[in-house]
């Protein structure tokens, strides 16, 4: 197998060279449990996207504020973003990511269900937006 990368002494790869799972696995969820990360946490993703560059980004910016403001009040849940999703085009469409983080799975659920309404009736007809609780993927 040939890995390209920018990371070459990245620990997943060291791991990987030597078939380490269980050394791979230890850091990997110590490295979780500092950030805060599941399994110690659930994660919310909601995300912003629409066919015109500019305005998906000041969407995402906007929603970031807004979402501030609601989650001053409730400070066990973290709120990390705007950042472009790592498929930051995808149909035609400029996809922007907004993490939210908590240990309560509710409390994260409330959370994302009262930013989506919020968001929906703020941001323009034109974009989209969406939220899942503890989603499979980030992409």
């Amino acid at each position: 197998m040939v890995v390209q990368t920018y990371s070459p002494d990245h620990y997943s790869l060291r791991y990987a060279k030597d078939h380490d799972y269980l050394g791979f696995c230890g850091e990997e969820l110590e490295r979780r449990r500092e950030l805060g990360y599941p399994p110690w946490s659930h994660i919310g993703l909601i995300r912003i996207s629409g066919e015109e560059e500019t305005a998906a980004a000041a969407a995402a910016e906007t929603a970031c504020a807004l979402l501030r403001e609601l989650l001053a009040e409730q400070p066990t849940t973290g709120l990390l973003g705007p950042s472009p999703a790592p498929l930051y085009r995808l149909q035609g469409r400029y996809r922007w990511n907004i993490v939210l983080k908590d240990t309560d799975p509710r409390r994260l659920a409330a959370a994302c269900s009262a930013g989506l309404d919020i968001l929906m009736a703020a941001i323009a007809p034109s974009l989209r937006v969406s939220a899942d609780v503890d989603p499979q993927a980030m992409l």
